[in-house]
C-alpha cells in the first residue's frame, strides 16, 4: 500500500509502535474493532447526525433520533466484535445509549456548526507528506472534537495533543479564530460530560513535531525496519493491539 498522505491518528499509532503502524498503514491489514472503538464511534456517529440537523433545520435533532443512530450504529458494528471482554453486548449497547443521550442533552444545545467533518488536508514545505484530517465540529469560533473516554481528560491531555495542534494550525492559516474544545462523555459508574478548552498553541512547534515524526516515517520505509512498542507500554498487550499474537516482541514467538 502506498503512503499519499498521513492523518494525526497514524502519527499517534507510529508513536506508539511503529510495527503496529507498519501492519495498519503499509500492509493495509485491519483487525476487529474493539468494543471501546464501537462504542466511541457510536455516540460519535450519533452528535454527527445532531449537529448535520441542526446545520441545516437551524435547531436540535429529535432526542429519540439521535439515540436512534446511536443504537443502529452499534448494532452495525458490534457484529465484527470478537471479544467481548466478559462483558454481554446488551450491556454495552445500554451504556453507548446513555452516553448519547448524555452528549445530546449536556453537550450539544449550546452549540451552534457552521460546519460538520469538514476535510482538511495540511501541507507544509518541511513534510513529507500533507496530513488528511476531518473536522468532526466547527463554530464560528472554535472547533469542537468530540471523545468518549473512561476518565476525566486532563488539561495536559488537550495541551500535549497532537490532533488539537494540527487542526488549530489549519484555522490558523486560513485566518480563522484559534480555539479548541474538547467534549468529553466519560464511563465512570455516573457518566458525566466535559468540555475542556486547549490552552496551548505554538504552530512552529507543532509543524516542528510533524516534520520530525515524518522523517521517522521515511527512515523506516527506507530501512525497512520499524521498532516495536516498548515491552511495559500499555498499547503492547492483546487488549490494545490486534497484532499482538502474531508479533514477535509480543505474544508471538520470535
Amino acid at each position: 500500500m502506498s503512503i499519499n498522505h498521513l492523518s494525526a491518528s497514524s502519527i499517534d499509532t507510529f508513536q506508539r509502535c511503529q510495527l503496529q503502524w507498519y501492519h495498519r498503514y503499509v500492509l493495509g491489514e485491519r483487525q476487529p474493532p474493539s468494543i471501546a472503538l464501537v462504542q466511541g464511534g457510536s455516540v460519535h456517529k450519533s452528535a454527527e447526525y445532531e449537529y448535520a440537523y441542526k446545520l441545516e433545520a437551524g435547531e436540535d435533532a429529535p432526542l429519540d433520533e439521535c439515540l436512534d443512530v446511536a443504537r443502529d450504529t452499534f448494532e452495525l458494528e458490534a457484529e465484527q466484535v470478537e471479544d467481548w471482554e466478559g462483558t454481554k453486548p446488551s450491556a454495552v449497547l445500554d451504556e453507548t445509549v446513555n452516553l448519547a443521550r448524555l452528549y445530546r442533552e449536556e453537550l450539544a444545545p449550546a452549540v451552534m456548526p457552521e460546519s460538520v467533518e469538514r476535510e482538511i488536508l495540511l501541507s507544509d514545505e518541511s513534510w513529507p507528506w500533507p496530513l488528511l484530517g476531518y473536522v468532526d465540529v466547527e463554530e464560528p469560533e472554535r472547533v469542537i472534537d468530540i471523545k468518549t473516554s473512561k476518565a476525566r481528560k486532563s488539561q495536559s491531555d488537550i495541551d500535549s495533543n497532537i490532533q488539537a495542534g494540527i487542526y488549530l494550525l489549519d484555522r490558523h492559516r486560513a485566518g480563522k479564530p484559534e480555539a479548541f474544545t474538547w467534549h468529553v462523555v466519560t464511563k465512570a459508574k455516573t457518566p458525566q460530560a466535559q468540555t475542556i478548552d486547549r490552552t496551548v498553541i505554538d504552530h512552529e512547534r507543532t509543524v516542528r513535531y510533524v516534520a520530525a515524526i515524518q522523517a521517522g516515517i521515511h527512515q523506516a520505509l527506507e530501512s525497512g525496519v520499524f521498532l516495536p512498542a516498548q515491552p511495559d507500554s500499555w498499547t503492547c498487550s492483546e487488549r490494545f493491539c490486534g497484532w499482538y499474537r502474531q508479533c514477535p516482541y509480543g505474544g508471538g514467538k520470535a
